[in-house]
């Protein structure tokens, strides 16, 4: 598996239970797991819920900054953005409390790598917990109703795949997307 979570400080596959344990106990979440409803790094709203409703799929695409095949994924993963971002909402998730991720450090990496997509601070673990995340890169894609399409360590093969079928026009020809 590649880019296992296996930092002592980011010990998501272990400390992700442990902590929405204790956020339970406490009261301490901070979103609802049950939506995907959620504030990016530049407190822009997102309603995913709302984007899988209208047929939009949405890709999470959880990351850290130490992790090299993440790192390495970049690229590709700037070029999807670009290509299919109008019908694709891309989010980058990055897991983990204020003491063991910088949201500046973040920002940073982010802009380096190219990141284009919007950026989710998982403090939480909410959507790490949800998506049973146990190392990165892991690329999550959901289709309505929120239903997993796509769950790897690696990006899709083909993204054109998770896009809707194009309407059949009236002559019964698919409509060529523009």
């Amino acid at each position: 598996m590649a880019g296992l979570i296996d930092k002592p400080t980011h010990r998501i596959a272990l400390g992700a239970s442990a902590l929405l344990i204790v956020s339970l106990a406490t009261g301490a979440i901070a979103s609802d797991p049950a939506t995907l409803r959620f504030h990016d790094m530049d407190g822009q709203a997102h309603d995913a819920d709302a984007m899988l409703a209208t047929g939009r799929p949405v890709v999470f695409v959880f990351w850290q900054t130490w992790c090299p095949s993440c790192k390495k994924e970049a690229p590709e993963l700037a070029h999807a953005v670009e290509r299919y971002g109008d019908r694709i909402a891309f989010f980058g998730v990055i897991s983990g409390p204020d003491e063991d991720v910088d949201d500046k450090d973040v920002r940073e990496t982010a802009n380096d790598w190219g990141h284009l997509q919007p950026q989710i601070r998982d403090r939480d673990l909410a959507l790490a917990t949800r998506f049973d995340v146990t190392g990165t890169p892991l690329i999550v894609v959901l289709g309505t109703e929120a239903r997993v399409l796509y769950r790897g360590y690696r990006l899709p093969d083909d993204w054109d795949a998770f896009l809707p079928a194009a309407p059949a026009t009236p002559e019964g020809q698919v409509a060529q997307p523009q």
